[in-house]
C-alpha cells in the first residue's frame, strides 16, 4: 500500500494506492485503444496507393495514385498521329468532399501524370519524373483544356474516365515539348518504338545524376503541394489581355504579338471555326468603324 498527496486548490487530500500489477506502456495500449474502420469508396482500376483523410468530414480527402502498365500510346499530336513505346504512367489525384455518397461533392484538386522505369512498390521511392509529353508542365500538371470528365458520375468511373481520355485527347505545342533523351524531335523515339518498344528502360532521364526532371515519390505528393489551380507559366507567354478590354482595345493587343503569335491564334480560330461551325452560322455583318475624325 502506498500513499500519495494530491493537492487541488486549497484542497490536500491523502490517497492511499494499491498496486494491482505492472506492464510496459506498448502492452498497455492494445486495451484503452480503439481505432474504427476506415471504409473508402470505390476506387479505380489500377489504383497502387490510398490515402483517406477524414480528420475533417467538412473536408475530406482522398489521395490516389492510378498506375498504368507500358504501352504503344497513338499519340494524336495536332491531328498526326505518332506511335511511341511509354513506360508506367502514373496518375495521382487528390479529390475533397464533405460527403462521400454524393457524386457531385467531390472536387478535384489536383491532377498529376507521371512516368516510372518500374512497376510502384514503395511510397517514398522517387522514381517518378514527369511524363515526357505535350500539354504536361514539368511538375507534372496536366494542362486538359477545356475537356473534363463527368461529374454526376462516381469518382472511381470520374478517375478511369479521365485516364482513359488522356490517352486519347489531342496534344498540342501550348507548353514547351520536353522528349526523352533530350531528342529534339519525335524521329528517334519512333524508330526506338519500332526496333526496341522496351527501350525506355535506357533513357538517360532515370538517372537523378544528371538532374534534368524534378523526381517524385507517392509520399512527396500527399505532402504539401500547389493545386492544379495555382497560376503556371507557360512557355513562350503572350501578353495580357487588358482589363476591359474592347474590340478597339483587343486589335491593339494583336499588335503587340509576333508574327508567329498572330499565326498561332488565327489557327487557333479556324480550327475553332471548323471544329464548331455553327457558332458562326449566325453571325451579323459588321460595318467598318468610322473615322473619329470623319
Amino acid at each position: 500500500m502506498s500513499q500519495k498527496i494530491v493537492i487541488e486548490g486549497g484542497l490536500v487530500r491523502v490517497v492511499s494506492e494499491e498496486i494491482q500489477y505492472s506492464v510496459s506502456m506498448a502492452d498497455w495500449l492494445s486495451k484503452i485503444e480503439r481505432r474504427i474502420p476506415i471504409e473508402t469508396p470505390v476506387l479505380p482500376v489500377g489504383t497502387r496507393a490510398v490515402y483517406w483523410d477524414q480528420t475533417s468530414l467538412e473536408n475530406q480527402t482522398l489521395s490516389v495514385l492510378i498506375e498504368v502498365q507500358p504501352q504503344i500510346m497513338r499519340m494524336d499530336f495536332n491531328g498526326d498521329i505518332i506511335e511511341l513505346s511509354i513506360p508506367y504512367t502514373r496518375f495521382f489525384f487528390v479529390a475533397k468532399t464533405n460527403d462521400p455518397t454524393n457524386n457531385m461533392a467531390w472536387r478535384l484538386q489536383n491532377y498529376r501524370v507521371f512516368w516510372s522505369h518500374k512497376q510502384y512498390s514503395n511510397k517514398n521511392d522517387r522514381d517518378m519524373i514527369p511524363a515526357l509529353l505535350p500539354n504536361v508542365y514539368d511538375d507534372g500538371r496536366i494542362c486538359f483544356g477545356s475537356t473534363g470528365a463527368n461529374a454526376d458520375q462516381s469518382l472511381a468511373d470520374r478517375l478511369n474516365q479521365t485516364v482513359n481520355e488522356f490517352f486519347v485527347s489531342r496534344f498540342n505545342r501550348d507548353l514547351v515539348i520536353r522528349r526523352p533523351n533530350r531528342a529534339r524531335t519525335w524521329r528517334l523515339w519512333q524508330r526506338m518504338t519500332i526496333s526496341n518498344p522496351t527501350g525506355w528502360m535506357e533513357w538517360s532521364d532515370w538517372d537523378p545524376a544528371t538532374g534534368e526532371h524534378m523526381r517524385y515519390s507517392y509520399g512527396d505528393l500527399t505532402g504539401n503541394m500547389q493545386d492544379r489551380f495555382e497560376p503556371m507559366v507557360a512557355a513562350e507567354p503572350i501578353a495580357p489581355v487588358p482589363l476591359g478590354a474592347s474590340f478597339g482595345r483587343l486589335r491593339e493587343w494583336i499588335d503587340t504579338l509576333d508574327n508567329s503569335q498572330r499565326d498561332r491564334l488565327l489557327q487557333a480560330m479556324l480550327t475553332d471555326r471548323a471544329l464548331n461551325n455553327e457558332r458562326y452560322d449566325t453571325l451579323p455583318e459588321f460595318e467598318e468603324d468610322e473615322d473619329e475624325n470623319g
